[in-house]
């Protein structure tokens, strides 16, 4: 139960038996686009660049750019 904070709080409640309680399962679909990590979780559905497509494009925009060759995403995560 590595994933759950302050698991002593959740003794005998049941959840070490629960699919939460199991810890956190690897994804299997990461990719990583110009510095940019994505991660598909179901195993069904179109790959990276079917999905994305031409949308690309404006990562690559984004990017090159940034007088670094990079960018910071700075606040919260887009989920």
């Amino acid at each position: 139960m590595l994933a759950i904070p302050l698991k002593k709080g959740y003794e005998n409640t049941g959840v070490e038996q629960s699919h939460a309680g199991q810890g956190m399962s690897a994804v299997k679909h990461v990719h990583n686009y110009r510095g940019f990590v994505f991660a598909k979780i179901n195993d069904t559905g179109p790959g990276f660049e079917e999905f994305f497509g031409d949308s690309l494009s404006s990562f690559d925009n984004m990017v090159d750019r940034s007088p670094a060759g990079r960018l910071e995403v700075a606040g919260g995560v887009l989920r």
